[in-house]
């Protein structure tokens, strides 16, 4: 699933744009919209659960999902740079959407109070090799765009492939909902939507709002279309004490 990025700088662009437009709700896939991918996790045992999907890290069934078992991944010493399962998608796609939901522990920090401040990879999406990568991560590193630095523990994003994004690209819409306002042991909801290629952007709801939007920036992307995933993601470092837990249920891949 790739090596750990250890970025600890943040480049920004110098340009302005105009904000991007209000929230206007999830999406969700469609009639005529091609799925990809759909699991909603309702196996008997872990190892049926996790049978399509390499893997490699801490797992557990828990029976009180968002919608029936939902798969458990637990940091702590020992499993803290492989929690990850992954899956190979049956098209690549330049115009691709991911939801899924999540539960996090209560408290859970990723940055391990601040020390770890790197955090950890939320959620990869994947060109074929030897294509560069998206990296949507949860961290306490500065990034753009201008005007809307991460203020900490924040949803981001950035592609590997681009020149002038900002690594990481910060929620820039809206800040209410975050990764260290939804640590509350209940469920949520985290929507993705890419776009490859010139005019390519990135965009991510929770719960519904539209948090980030890198729609209005134009910034440069690799045409090459997105073939697989992984997730919730390695840490960059451990400290004691940092254990968290992170569910998953409902996922699903589509394109228009």
């Amino acid at each position: 699933f790739g090596g750990l990025s250890n970025v600890a700088t943040a480049t920004t662009s110098a340009s302005t744009s105009p904000p991007p437009p209000p929230p206007t709700g999830s999406p969700e896939p469609a009639a005529g919209d091609v799925v990809l991918w759909q699991d909603n996790f309702n196996k008997t045992t872990i190892a049926d659960l996790l049978a399509p999907y390499p893997n490699a890290g801490a797992f557990s069934l828990v029976t009180d999902g968002h919608s029936g078992q939902a798969i458990r991944v637990s940091y702590n010493s020992s499993s803290w740079n492989t929690n990850v399962f992954g899956k190979a998608l049956s098209q690549t796609s330049t115009d691709i959407y991911f939801r899924y939901w999540y539960r996090l522990s209560v408290g859970a920090d990723p940055t391990c109070g601040g020390r770890n401040w790197s955090g950890f990879k939320w959620f990869m999406t994947q060109r074929p090799a030897p294509y560069p990568r998206y990296t949507h991560g949860v961290s306490n590193i500065a990034g753009g765009p201008p005007g809307y630095q991460n203020t900490g523990l924040e949803f981001t994003t950035h592609d590997n492939s681009s020149v002038n994004e900002p690594n990481p690209f910060s929620e820039n819409v809206d800040k209410t909902k975050r990764f260290n306002t939804t640590n509350d042991g209940q469920w949520h909801e985290y929507t993705l939507h890419l776009v490859t290629g010139n005019g390519g952007y990135e965009q991510i709801w929770i719960d519904g709002v539209k948090v980030l939007d890198s729609q209005a920036y134009a910034y440069d992307h690799s045409s090459v279309g997105i073939s697989e995933f992984s997730l919730p993601g390695t840490m960059v470092q451990w400290y004691s004490g940092c254990e968290f837990t992170v569910d998953i249920d409902d996922l699903v891949a589509w394109h228009k």
